[in-house]
């Protein structure tokens, strides 16, 4: 595990001796001195300044300062390297121009694959450039990182749901271009020359989504917002009626009460005669009018409806009584006709 670590955490020290002074490695090869004897002049100089160096640490050089020169040939040794892969990626073949892609053809093409668009993104060929083409160069190449690195964001994205394992190019574009994905700017440019339409349906399908999922989400509330106020409202009702029934046996036992005490003698006062021809006269106007009572029949139904209808508010009266009024308040008729 220790091996794989670089070399400037392995060994600080020996990492910075070796880039401040690189002649102690390269000629310390002792069979070339005899037939290069400046070899082994350039190797002791080296090997002086080393010594000095190393002498200093700890003294004259503080921690602070060696980390200092420490971090200054890390960045300059990670810019060689770079610059170096750089010159190597320029002379292999995805650099060449065979290796660009055919934007006639892959711009008319019913999909792309993860890996083409992957390759398509840099503006190169797919059947050219691909991942088995560029295996061989994984180790010390920058554009196959960043190929790598591509398909990486393809794959996490279609893992996510953000793509489709297959999607056309104008969607794969859409889909670029809300997120920042890099893409060859000749990629978009052939794709709309065809008049191909750049929209992101699976955004536009995620915000509906998420309206219709607020609407569920409202009529789920609303619904029981209902449902509370009607349970509330059968509560209410309920109330009401049992008030209602409790004023009616009230009612009624107050008319029975009435009723005794009225029956009790010296407590029954006799109606006047002239208010008592009143109430006749009222008494058979409503029976003629609500009742249809005939004053001319022996036999009317208006008796029994009569009744009923006492009997219905929660009072009692039976029929002989209504007969004997009624009976009573047609001789007022009678008269008043001769």
């Amino acid at each position: 595990m220790e091996d794989q670590l670089p070399a400037w955490e392995r060994d600080p020290i020996g990492f910075v001796i070796d880039r401040l002074f690189p002649d102690q490695r390269i000629f310390a090869n002792q069979e070339y001195w005899n037939t290069y004897p400046e070899h082994k002049q350039r190797y002791e100089v080296a090997k002086d300044a080393a010594d000095r160096f190393i002498d200093t640490l700890g003294k004259s050089l503080s921690i602070e300062r060696f980390n200092e020169i420490l971090e200054e040939q890390i960045q300059k040794f990670l810019e060689e390297q770079i610059e170096m892969a750089n010159r190597l990626d320029a002379s292999r073949f995805f650099n060449k121009r065979i290796a660009e892609a055919n934007w006639d053809y892959w711009s008319k093409i019913s999909y792309w694959t993860p890996e083409e668009a992957a390759a398509i993104s840099f503006g190169k060929e797919p059947n050219l450039v691909n991942l088995q083409s560029l295996r061989p160069y994984a180790t010390n190449s920058i554009f196959v990182g960043s190929f790598c690195a591509q398909m990486e964001l393809i794959r996490r994205a279609t893992e996510a749901g953000q793509l489709l394992e297959k999607n056309t190019p104008e969607f794969f574009i859409a889909w670029a271009l809300r997120t920042g994905f890099q893409m060859h700017p000749k990629a978009i440019e052939a794709v709309q020359a065809r008049g191909r339409q750049i929209a992101d349906w699976k955004t536009e399908f995620d915000t509906l989504a998420t309206f219709l999922e607020s609407l569920v989400v409202e009529h789920d509330r609303t619904e029981t917002e209902l449902r509370m106020q009607v349970d509330q409202a059968q509560g209410e009702l309920s109330s009401i009626r049992d008030a209602a029934l409790a004023l009616l046996e009230e009612n009624t036992e107050l008319h029975a009460k009435l009723a005794e005490l009225s029956s009790e003698p010296g407590n029954q006062k006799p109606t006047p005669p002239r208010e008592r021809e009143s109430m006749l006269k009222m008494i058979l106007a409503m029976a003629m009018k609500k009742y249809q009572f005939d004053p001319t029949k022996l036999k009317n139904s208006a008796t029994t409806n009569i009744a009923g209808a006492v009997t219905e508010i929660g009072l009692r009266i039976d029929e002989d009584t209504v007969r004997k009024f009624l009976n009573e308040a047609k001789v007022l008729l009678q008269d008043n006709s001769e």
